[in-house]
């Protein structure tokens, strides 16, 4: 409410890192630039008094730990032409959590206050507008067609992701979240990745630990392309061996439609609702035996039409892409039971190169 032509105290929010973070909630929603034309409007449109620049807000997990992570994160951008990236940390009362669904990175629930107590929240701010066109990656898979590494639109989305993900790497991030649902692609074919819990700065991976591991049902750590070493307990944090196998893991997928343990051993589970899908990945990654190991065939593929089709995409990859498959996804490596050698973004972008994909 305006009283004179003033804006009441109640009405102003500030900024936790910026003297000239003096924002307004006027009342509109938004559902965001990453979340599609049909989503719902889920956040609040935040204007910045003194610039006038427009910003949309995502709740997060608070703590001193993630506000001062964030902080730092907001005054060390990485490219933001490859990643959504928060420009402001903003103080948000109560009142306006309650006129709208404010969603945090990972689209958790947000918690109701404690014994109906009132409490001040911080979220982070996103630009609003500057985006080009961008489709999530299901859309963007959906149009390139047969899921196989022969396929030019598959091997594209692959060559501009692993883009993406070394191009954080070499500004001092790492990137956890490896989702289908994380991943965007623009109108030149560039990857896009959604902002995350799951990325830290390289000395700040010690921050998630096992309380962040996968549950059935509860999208905390994508258990689909997980490190089986964290699943199981083996290490205690994510770190950048983690990111670069759940980098192969999704490749792995993008090349041949099915996920790399997803074999004979696990045939008598099925994938066919939230539950089961989640107790499927959690026996998965129990026994991560690859389906193309050579030294280990008790999880290779049957006789069925689909499995000798992946077979022969298998028997057909270039070796020096096999060579990296079956080192980062033998049970060995991918339970850290001996020195992991997981090939980092630059390691996989040097042999695209080599076989002419870029």
């Amino acid at each position: 409410m305006r009283m004179n032509g003033y804006l009441k105290k109640e009405e102003i929010y500030t900024s936790i890192v910026s003297g000239r973070g003096i924002y307004q909630w006027d009342g509109r929603l938004t559902p965001g630039p990453l979340a599609g034309a049909q989503a719902q409007p889920a956040s609040p449109v935040i204007t910045n008094l003194i610039t006038g620049e427009v910003f949309f807000a995502k709740r997060f997990e608070n703590s001193v730990t993630s506000i001062s992570r964030y902080a730092r994160y907001i005054f060390n951008p990485p490219d933001r032409k490859k990643i959504l990236w928060p420009s402001d940390l903003m103080l948000c009362p109560e009142s306006v959590r309650n006129q709208c669904s404010l969603f945090d990175a990972q689209d958790y629930g947000v918690p109701s206050a404690p014994d109906g107590k009132k409490v001040e929240i911080s979220v982070l701010l996103f630009p609003l507008k500057g985006y080009p066109q961008i489709v999530n990656s299901e859309q963007k898979l959906r149009q390139a067609g047969d899921l196989s590494w022969k396929n030019p639109a598959v091997r594209d989305m692959a060559v501009q992701l692993v883009q993406a993900v070394e191009s954080l790497n070499r500004n001092g991030y790492v990137y956890e979240d490896f989702h289908l649902s994380r991943i965007f692609f623009q109108e030149n074919g560039s990857a896009f990745l959604d902002f995350s819990n799951l990325m830290y700065r390289f000395d700040d991976c010690n921050l998630i630990g096992q309380s962040a591991a996968c549950s059935p049902g509860v999208h905390q750590y994508p258990i689909e392309f997980a490190e089986p070493a964290f699943v199981q307990g083996k290490v205690n944090s994510l770190d950048f061996h983690s990111q670069n196998y759940s980098l192969c893991a999704l490749l792995f997928y993008l090349f041949f439609g099915r996920y790399p343990y997803d074999g004979r051993l696990l045939s008598g589970y099925l994938d066919i609702d939230t539950q089961s899908h989640g107790v499927k990945f959690q026996q998965c990654h129990k026994t991560p035996v690859f389906i193309f190991d050579p030294n280990d065939r008790q999880n290779s593929l049957g006789a069925f039409s689909n499995e000798q089709r992946i077979t022969e995409l298998w028997a057909d990859l270039p070796e020096s892409l096999k060579e990296l498959f079956v080192l980062t996804l033998s049970e060995s490596n991918a339970t850290r039971a001996v020195w992991v050698c997981n090939p980092p973004p630059v390691t996989w972008l040097r042999r695209f190169r080599d076989e002419g994909w870029l």
